[in-house]
């Protein structure tokens, strides 16, 4: 009887409490990375704990050479959440935690002539899929207006319309690997690279320089986050 009685009290009690706006205990944030973003500074051929992952996650880099990094991060309970990867100034790489998606960007390289080389890594949450939509937009529509250029696949020279044209297709085609605009020109370097031949732009002072390398110039002048209104 006195169990029962106990039972109902706490009840009422539960339900007093809620009646009278009484608020429930807020949950902890169980995120696998808390606090972003957040910038982690490491020395090469060295690694370091992500803060806000209670020290679980461990991003390591290689030698610092020709202006990229080999980055590999590892978790604790997740395991190798990016294996080995060429990383230059501004590149991005999307990573899983489980279920959770998060960003990996290497902010800057420091070549140092004196004490250690370094590299700044930022770790974010993912991005925002319209601004990036919008950063593809833009480089495509710069490419279309290109004057006196001209694309070079496969050893055949092609008009900046019709390179518009098939990056466009080729972004239908994509998929994950347009997740940033980053991502994107990466996945053109690299579908150009399978194919074979050199993929070139000539400009319009006559020089011809790599394809891959002008977008991500023409990348790097696309706004990543919207101004300040």
């Amino acid at each position: 009887m006195r169990i029962i009685l106990f039972t109902f009290t706490s009840t009422l009690a539960v339900c007093s409490s809620t009646l009278l706006g009484g608020a429930e205990p807020k949950k902890p944030e169980t995120r696998e990375l808390k606090d972003l973003p957040v910038v982690v500074t490491v020395k090469q051929r060295t690694s370091e704990v992500v803060p806000g992952s209670e020290g679980k996650l461990q991003v390591t880099i290689d030698d610092i050479t020709r202006g990229q990094v080999i980055v590999s991060l590892s978790h604790r309970k997740h395991g190798l959440s990016i294996g080995p990867t060429s990383l230059r100034p501004d590149d991005t790489k999307l990573f899983k935690l489980g279920s959770e998606s998060y960003q990996l960007r290497l902010k800057s390289l420091n070549n140092a002539l004196l004490g250690d080389d370094f590299a700044e890594l930022e770790f974010a949450p993912p991005p925002d899929a319209s601004r990036e939509k919008r950063r593809i937009e833009t480089l495509i529509a710069r490419i279309e207006r290109m004057n006196d250029a001209a694309f070079i696949r496969q050893r055949r020279e092609i008009t900046p319309k019709e390179e518009a044209e098939f990056l466009r297709a080729l972004w239908k085609e994509a998929g994950d690997e347009a997740a940033t605009a980053e991502r994107f020109v990466e996945f053109i370097d690299v579908t150009a690279k399978l194919a074979g031949d050199p993929y070139l732009v000539r400009l319009s002072d006559k020089t011809v320089v790599p394809a891959g390398g002008y977008l991500r110039e023409q990348l790097r002048e696309t706004p990543r986050k919207k101004k300040a209104e």
